[in-house]
C-alpha cells in the first residue's frame, strides 16, 4: 500500500513538472535601437554591351542606265519598222533621263547606249517610220477595218497609270473593253492620244504640246504632224545631249559590242556550261573567235563616229 501512494506521488510530480515546463511562456525578442535591416536581395550580375561605333564611310553608289533596244524587223518592201519602241522611248525617256541632270551637276550617271539603239535612231532621222507612227498617219475615216482593229489592238500598249492620266484615253479603253463600237472621232482620238502618252511629261508641259494636252479630245487631223515633229525633234537630240554631258565630265556613255551579242559565245557555245553545267548544248559547237573581235571593232567605230573620241568602258 505505502509503496502505492510512493508511486503515485512520484508520477504526479513528474506530471505538474511536465505541465508547468510546457506552459512556460517562449522568451520576447529584445527590440533594438536604430534602422530595421531588411533582408540582403540577391542579385545575378548582367553583363552590359557597349555598342560598337563604326565610322561614319562614304557610299559609293553607281547609276547606270542600259538603253538597249534589239534591232526590230523593217520591211525590206516598205522600210517601216514593226514596232515603235525606238521612236517612243527616244520620245519618253532618253532625252529628259540625260537632260535632268543638268539641274544636279554634282550627280554622275553612267548610260549604255547600244549599236543597235543608235543605228535605228540614225534611220529614224534619215526618214524611217514605224507601223504605228503610219497607222497613225491614216485619216480616221479612211482607216480599214483591219486598221481599226490594229488600233483598236495595238494603241492601249502603255502603262495604265500614263492611260488614267488622260481623261478620254481612260474612256476610249473603257469602251474598247466593253465592246462598244467606236466612232471616227473616237478612232482619231485614240491615234493622237497614244503618242501622247508616249511623250515625256516634261515636253507635254511645253508648247506645242501644252495645247493638244489641254485639248484633250476632239483632236484634229491636222495636231498629228505636231506630235510627230516633236517625236523627231527628241530623236534628234538622244545623241547630242548624251555627248554634251560626257564632254563636261557629268556622265559617261560606255559601248557595247556592235549587234549586242553574248559575246563569250561567239567564241565557243562550250563556254555555257560556265554558267550551267547542266546545260543542252547543240551537237554542233559554234566557235568563231574572230566575229568576237569583229563585233567590238565595229561597236567602237560606231561609237567614235558619234560621241568623237574612243570608249572608255565596254
Amino acid at each position: 500500500m505505502k509503496s502505492r501512494i510512493q508511486t503515485s506521488i512520484y508520477i504526479l510530480v513528474v506530471m505538474v513538472f511536465t505541465l508547468a515546463s510546457c506552459s512556460q511562456p517562449k522568451p520576447i525578442p529584445t527590440a533594438t535601437t536604430g534602422a530595421t535591416q531588411k533582408p540582403t536581395a540577391i542579385t545575378t550580375s548582367v553583363p552590359t554591351h557597349t555598342p560598337t561605333v563604326i565610322a561614319e564611310e562614304p557610299i559609293y553608289l553607281s547609276i547606270i542606265w542600259h538603253q538597249h533596244q534589239p534591232v526590230y524587223y523593217k520591211d525590206p518592201e516598205t522600210g517601216i519598222y514593226e514596232k515603235p519602241w525606238v521612236r517612243v522611248h527616244a520620245a519618253k525617256d532618253y532625252v529628259d533621263m540625260a537632260a535632268m541632270l543638268k539641274n544636279y551637276p554634282n550627280i554622275h550617271v553612267t548610260f549604255n547606249l547600244t549599236p543597235s539603239l543608235i543605228r535605228q535612231l540614225d534611220d529614224l532621222q534619215a526618214g524611217a517610220k514605224d507601223l504605228y507612227w503610219t497607222t497613225a498617219e491614216v485619216p480616221a475615216d479612211q482607216l480599214t477595218d483591219e486598221q481599226k482593229q490594229f488600233l483598236l489592238d495595238r494603241f492601249f500598249d502603255t502603262n495604265r497609270k500614263i492611260i488614267a492620266r488622260f481623261p478620254r484615253y481612260q474612256e476610249l479603253l473603257q469602251k474598247r473593253d466593253a465592246g462598244e463600237e467606236y466612232s471616227t472621232q473616237d478612232y482619231l482620238d485614240l491615234q493622237v492620244l497614244f503618242n501622247l502618252a508616249w511623250t515625256d511629261p516634261d515636253w507635254l508641259a511645253q508648247e506645242p504640246l501644252a495645247s493638244l494636252v489641254a485639248k484633250g479630245s476632239n483632236f484634229e487631223e491636222s495636231d498629228k504632224p505636231t506630235v510627230f515633229s516633236e517625236h523627231l525633234r527628241l530623236i534628234s537630240e538622244v545623241i547630242p545631249v548624251h555627248r554634251e554631258l560626257q564632254d563636261v565630265g557629268q556622265i559617261e556613255v560606255t559601248m557595247t559590242p556592235y549587234a549586242h551579242p553574248i559575246l563569250p559565245l561567239l567564241v565557243s557555245t562550250r563556254l555555257a556550261l560556265v554558267a550551267n553545267p547542266e546545260m543542252e548544248l547543240p551537237g554542233k559547237e559554234f566557235a568563231y573567235g574572230q566575229d568576237a573581235i569583229d563585233q567590238i571593232q565595229l561597236g567602237t567605230r560606231l561609237y567614235q563616229d558619234h560621241f568623237g573620241v574612243s570608249p572608255r568602258g565596254m
